[in-house]
């Protein structure tokens, strides 16, 4: 009996030692996690009543961490951690999905399949406007692919190097001086945010100055592909900046 007692007072202070201890990631991944999986909460005008919405993709990757966790490959405590990683891992591969889809119909399969990697790129460091919930957020990014991908294809047919040039160099100009783009949600610390504007400068420079050494070797495509990924890039940011600066005034 004495044995017993003292295991179990153990495992008593091994796990209250475990929950004083926050490991710095998964609280990002959990802050991630209320933000960006479409776990929207919204007033209800009572004290601690919140209406929840749980949408396909977020259930997906919760089933995904149910079953992880059934097999102990992962821990309860990581848990939102891994529910976030595997939402942001779904989702990608969803609008990757519909883009090769879009970029068939025009005939341009590979060309958008690197618009969209170089806008997912850009976008991971320098951000941009976020949907309340996530059947907005699939919405509206997948008429935006489809847009995307429409205009990629006119450009390559239209051909116009000057113009898509300077397009371009526009485009990275408003990235580095909007990046990264602060959130209400989310704010971003000085260490985070210096980090990165530098990351997003450095994507933003190499991006521009390979695409446009391309198109001098006549592979205008390339060019092509990365103005409509910064186009699209600067337009979001440029969106997020206005209903920050909207948000703030309200307050």
């Amino acid at each position: 009996m004495e044995e017993s007692t003292n295991e179990k007072q153990r495992k008593n202070s091994r796990g209250e030692a475990c929950k004083d201890y926050r490991c710095p990631s998964i609280e990002k991944g959990r802050e991630q996690y209320n933000l960006h999986c479409g776990v929207s909460a919204q007033s209800t005008g009572k004290a601690g009543k919140v209406q929840i919405h749980f949408q396909v993709i977020t259930k997906l990757a919760q089933k995904t961490v149910d079953a992880l966790c059934g097999t102990q490959m992962i821990g309860e405590e990581d848990k939102d951690l891994y529910i976030y990683g595997f939402f942001v891992l779904y989702t990608r591969l969803f609008f990757l999905i519909i883009t090769i889809l879009f970029s068939f119909m025009f005939g341009i399969v590979w060309q958008g399949i690197l618009m969209y990697i170089i806008f997912s790129l850009i976008r991971s460091y320098a951000g941009g406007v976020h949907a309340s919930k996530e059947s907005i957020c699939l919405t509206a990014t997948t008429v935006a692919l489809f847009v995307c991908v429409m205009v990629l294809g006119i450009c390559i047919k239209w051909d116009n190097v000057i113009l898509m040039s300077i397009v371009l160099v526009c485009a990275c100009c408003c990235i580095v001086f909007l990046s990264p783009m602060d959130t209400e949600e989310k704010r971003l610390s000085p260490e985070e945010s210096k980090r990165y504007s530098r990351i997003t400068c450095l994507i933003a420079s190499l991006v521009t100055f390979l695409s446009c050494l391309c198109a001098v070797f006549g592979l205008s495509s390339v060019l092509y592909i990365c103005t409509v990924s910064f186009g699209l890039e600067s337009i979001l940011l440029l969106i997020g900046r206005f209903r920050l600066r909207a948000a703030r005034k309200r307050i």
